[in-house]
């Protein structure tokens, strides 16, 4: 409240109550602010520690691993920044303040080894590998990119854009699934994660 006391010393005596009275609403405001926020996180928290609580069992008993050569279910993807010709992507561009804005880009795709192939959807998807292309410096090429985005490219320059990142999976690769999951009763080539949980996909290795 440091500014609250240079305005005092500042200010005529006649404005301090109207000082006094600004400083006593920023205080219950951030009081109310940091209590909804504290509220919000132990709601999650909680919600978490039911969910567990109510399948981790289930979830327990069904982790296991899937090894094999990912093989795309449709057309191919271009990442953004690199211009990569892959499977599914997830490029970032993180700016001041550890706001990410975020193009994402996982469709359905298969797993091939020697049992088989599996078809594994999408939206239960997680990838796990760290970003492989880290920009920190801007550069016009990609201001195309972020404008796709609604981000000014003007920002980057600024420093009002820290970062710009991109992860993606290509054709070919060899990959290992891991999580939570079981096979459709349906269709014992499809995969599934266990409700409410997400299947982790990380590639091992370059592609053929």
């Amino acid at each position: 409240m440091k500014i609250f006391d240079i305005l005092l010393h500042i200010l005529p005596d006649w404005m301090h109550p109207a000082i006094l009275v600004v400083a006593f609403i920023c205080m219950v405001l951030y009081l109310v602010v940091s209590v909804i926020d504290w509220f919000t996180k132990a709601g999650k928290a909680a919600a978490a520690a039911v969910f567990v609580a109510e399948h981790g069992v289930e979830i327990a008993k069904n982790l296991a691993t899937l090894h094999g050569r990912i093989i795309a279910s449709g057309d191919l993807k271009r990442a953004p920044f690199s211009g990569r010709e892959c499977i599914m992507y997830e490029a970032e561009i993180i700016r001041l303040g550890d706001k990410v804005i975020s193009d994402r880009k996982v469709p359905s795709f298969i797993v091939e080894n020697e049992s088989g192939r599996t078809l594994v959807y999408g939206q239960d998807i997680r990838l796990a590998n760290e970003f492989d292309l880290k920009l920190d410096k801007p550069d016009p090429k990609y201001k195309s990119v972020l404008e796709k985005l609604g981000v000014d490219y003007h920002d980057w320059e600024v420093y009002k854009v820290i970062r710009c990142q991109e992860r993606c999976i290509l054709p070919d690769q060899e990959v290992v699934l891991s999580g939570s999951f079981v096979y459709d009763d349906a269709n014992p080539r499809i995969l599934r994660p266990i409700a409410g949980t997400k299947v982790s996909l990380k590639s091992v290795g370059s592609a053929s």
